[in-house]
């Protein structure tokens, strides 16, 4: 679950937003007796203190020329503040107001502060509507769908937790609506803004999204639920509104859930013949009845266009492989090196004697003793699994494969699953004979039922890896796309959240991170091992992240998450068209 900011308080008691200057002073500095009298020309005045933000009250407080005193601001900015009762003449009169209403002046042009008096000189006060709420940070596990020419980005909104889409004619201004995690109560902000002024928490929804749009020309998203842990599928009734808002009408549902585990990390979305949906996606956590932890990749195929619950999907089990349990165990427990397993942690002083450096004093099999642990993973970390960054293509013949990083241990492998008409089957395509490979997988398929695949060898400087495989011939080609050298002999781990088309004219194009620079690097095959690199996107943001192509008959474009630690929300969605 993501670290979430704390939301700005709605103070109805005292407005915190200054409605001018936030200091009722006259332009040339003054110093005034008691009575607000002149003394001498050029003297300080005791509002505007050198060096202070705002004067001596701070940008967010009125001062009184006069005397120096501090007031807070009574003026109800339009859709900033609400009013304080203390100016507003009738407000025992008022009625309490409506859900995401408060106290405001009737008269929008009512001036409350009596400048010559320094107090607040109260005015006639109505309900109005209250502050909108501000939308957090957009974008983290974005992904791209283009159709007309109009970009559908499916995202993850940082300060609520919900799933977002955005839809963007221009590739430039992108219209942000919400798909689901706003729960059904009543709103404390303005009804008209953001959420419809819920502020309230629902389900922390919108990880690993994946996006399609049918020929119908509505939009599909799968993702996660994070907070149940299952995987959902959301599905509009008409097309996106390019103009955005709530009004698409999303149906949406639970596709699988496994008790205890997270499901639907990593998800991918295709729509087969007849807009079917398929999704293959990995299953993290499922604990066996001797407390052995696996992962599993998965895909689950839709028995019709318009799924509506769980029952109308088929789930088959890819790949099962047994994982560590660090990360997995509760909070009294810690993860055994020796088999995997979760065991209570217990005082030291139970064990008879300090344990070794890295072993603690657990509960091994009823007893106490010192074991080996294996350490909590980091935020840095790719968990061990099956099924990590999932890729789904069709072949010409309608059939699905799918290609996804097999990671363990001091190991990383790259494999294919197809459907064959009956089952699916499936080989690995790179073995990882240079220790790591398969991170940041990304997959397409051409005209000739070529599976063409880019993924990072961890090993081998964290170089772009290029691999071409089909199911009667194996591994047609491997070479290295980008292998990070930059400048005189400087080299850069390269790669990550990679994602790969082939262009119109043929050749493969991979967009990338240079995981240094954070630098959004295109890199195009022009014939066989030659590769032309050069960034997309590069400076002070931060670029590259949850990058994704999205292709219509307008062209090829790409999708990316940028990080930029001095604005607020700190990044966002950026659009490209792809050469």
């Amino acid at each position: 679950m993501s670290t979430r900011r704390s939301l700005r308080a709605i103070v109805a008691l005292s407005a915190a937003w200054a409605f001018g200057s936030g200091c009722a002073c006259d332009d040339t500095p003054t110093k005034r007796n008691s009575e607000g009298e002149a003394e001498s020309e050029g003297e300080a005045d005791p509002c505007l203190a050198e060096g202070s933000d705002g004067g001596v009250c701070g940008p967010e407080r009125l001062c009184c020329a006069a005397t120096g005193d501090c007031f807070d601001d009574p003026h109800p900015a339009a859709g900033q503040t609400c009013a304080n009762p203390s100016s507003c003449s009738n407000a025992e009169d008022v009625e309490g107001c409506a859900p995401g209403y408060c106290l405001g002046f009737a008269d929008p042009d009512a001036d409350a502060w009596d400048e010559d008096r320094c107090e607040v000189s109260p005015v006639p006060c109505a309900c109005v509507e209250a502050p909108p709420l501000v939308a957090g940070l957009m974008g983290r596990h974005s992904s791209l769908a283009m159709a007309g020419g109009v970009a559908h980005v499916a995202a993850y909104e940082d300060e609520f937790g919900d799933l977002v889409i955005g839809v963007s004619e221009d590739l430039d201004q992108i219209a942000w609506s919400i798909v689901d995690g706003v729960p059904d109560v009543s709103p404390t902000n303005g009804p008209s803004g953001w959420r419809g002024g819920i502020s309230a928490r629902g389900d922390d929804v919108g990880n690993y999204t994946s996006i399609a749009i049918g020929s119908d020309g509505a939009v599909r998203i799968s993702y996660t639920d994070s907070d149940n842990g299952t995987l959902k599928l959301a599905r509009a009734s008409k097309a996106a509104d390019p103009d955005g808002g709530d009004g698409t009408g999303w149906a949406i549902h639970v596709v699988d859930a496994v008790p205890g585990a997270a499901v639907g990390w990593h998800s991918a979305l295709l729509l087969g013949e007849g807009d079917v949906p398929v999704v293959g996606y990995e299953v993290h956590g499922i604990e066996d009845d001797g407390g052995v932890w696996h992962s599993q990749a998965r895909v689950a195929t839709a028995l019709s266009a318009t799924p509506l619950s769980a029952k109308d999907w088929t789930v088959e089990v890819l790949e099962d492989v047994v994982i560590a349990c660090t990360g997995l165990c509760g909070s009294d427990e810690v993860c055994r090196v020796d088999g995997w397993l979760c065991a209570e942690e217990l005082a030291e002083e139970e064990c008879g004697s300090a344990c070794a450096g890295d072993e603690v004093c657990a509960d091994v099999g009823g007893a106490p003793a010192c074991t080996a642990v294996v350490p909590d993973p980091t935020s840095d970390d790719v968990l061990d699994g099956v099924g990590l960054f999932m890729a789904l293509a069709l072949h010409t013949d309608g059939r699905p494969a799918t290609a996804y990083y097999h990671h363990l241990p001091e190991s990383g492998e790259v494999h294919e699953r197809h459907y064959d008409g009956a089952a699916w089957v499936g080989s690995i395509v790179d073995a990882g004979d240079t220790v790591d490979v398969g991170e940041g997988l990304s997959m397409t398929i051409d005209a000739s039922d070529v599976l063409h695949l880019a993924y990072v060898d961890a090993y081998d400087a964290h170089a772009l890896v290029y691999t071409q495989w089909s199911e009667s011939g194996g591994v047609l080609a491997r070479e290295i796309a980008d292998d990070g050298v930059r400048g005189e002999g400087d080299v850069h781990p390269v790669g990550a959240d990679s994602t790969i088309a082939i262009g119109d004219d043929g050749n493969v194009r991979v967009v990338y991170q240079d995981q240094q620079s954070s630098d959004l690097v295109l890199a195009t095959r022009t014939d066989v091992d030659t590769w032309e690199v050069s960034a997309l996107a590069e400076g002070a943001l931060g670029y590259g992240f949850y990058s994704d192509f999205g292709s219509d008959e307008t062209g090829l474009y790409v999708s990316t998450f940028y990080y930029d630690a001095l604005s607020e929300p700190p990044g966002g969605v950026k659009l490209f068209v792809v050469p």
